[in-house]
């Protein structure tokens, strides 16, 4: 009896590790779009990542997708916004779905880290960057060797706001 539980709980993992279905016309990346080896160090390829973004004390994720109708590749993130009802958000679209290649994700912990200043933000320091805390986890999005942001729960306005780490 034990093992056929076991053996049930373990099929049934798959289904819940992801969440709930990407939107209507997207669709994860495949194994030979995420095939570069800079993401043989990164969890899950550099391309989705799980944590309680919002603080509801849910499992929520961001995903890189391909929409194949539209030609682009987008960042999308979801977030539960009552019992069982998803909320979902486009990030970031990028006209080219092969881009899918130099992007990613990564998790960031709640902490206070260095970020770039507005122009016209003061104080900020030499290095044009300012110290930015963040509450809950965020997701850090970038493209490989080079620009890199932050999004991260705005609860004031129930929406992900973008910081940018490195231009």
């Amino acid at each position: 009896m034990r093992t056929a539980f076991l053996i049930l709980l373990f099929l049934a993992l798959p289904a819940f590790a992801g969440g709930p279905g990407l939107p209507d016309g997207w669709r994860k990346p495949t194994v030979e779009e995420l095939q570069e080896a800079w993401r043989n160090d990164c969890p899950n390829r550099c391309a989705q990542i799980a944590a309680d973004f919002n603080g509801k004390g849910r499992a929520e994720g961001a995903f890189l997708a391909i929409h194949e109708k539209r030609k682009v590749m987008g960042l999308l993130a979801f977030v539960y916004s009552a019992p069982g009802k998803v909320q979902w958000f486009v990030l970031d679209e990028i006209k080219a779905p092969t881009s899918i290649a130099v992007m990613g994700v990564q998790l960031y912990s709640p902490g206070t880290y260095k970020m770039m200043c507005a122009v016209s933000e003061t104080p900020c320091g030499p290095d044009g960057k300012r110290a930015f805390n963040f509450r809950l986890p965020a997701i850090s999005y970038f493209k490989s060797e080079s620009a890199s942001s932050v999004f991260y729960w705005n609860e004031r306005d129930r929406k992900f706001d973008r910081i940018w780490e490195s231009d």
